[in-house]
């Protein structure tokens, strides 16, 4: 129980110091390196392309948005070869369009 105590840093220091100190510069700051480090992780896997272990930024949804692929993984030709332009974009947009409409 002592140790538990001393680890969470509200075990009474004999060297007459705060308790709270342990706290402050023992777990506190750890469990802060930890949420950051935590954090990063989480902003890189949403960040990065879906399909397998492809580490390049998925820009384009697919699957009415629920996944994100990178140029290289994207299912249209257009987008992979690197040719999309404004009228792909709007040929695509009314495409979709038509189809929620039909429903």
């Amino acid at each position: 129980m002592h140790g538990l105590l001393w680890f969470l840093g509200v075990y009474p220091v004999p060297s007459g110091t705060s308790a709270m100190y342990q706290l402050w510069s023992g777990i506190v700051p750890a469990l802060a390196v930890i949420s950051l480090a935590g954090g990063l992780v989480t902003a890189y896997r949403r960040a990065t392309c879906h399909v397998g272990p492809c580490h390049r930024i998925g820009r384009y949804p697919i699957a009415n948005g629920q996944y994100k692929v990178c140029r290289r993984h994207h299912p249209d030709e257009t987008v992979r070869n690197g040719n999309l332009t404004a009228e792909h974009l709007h040929r695509l947009h009314r495409s979709t369009t038509a189809e929620c409409e039909a429903r």
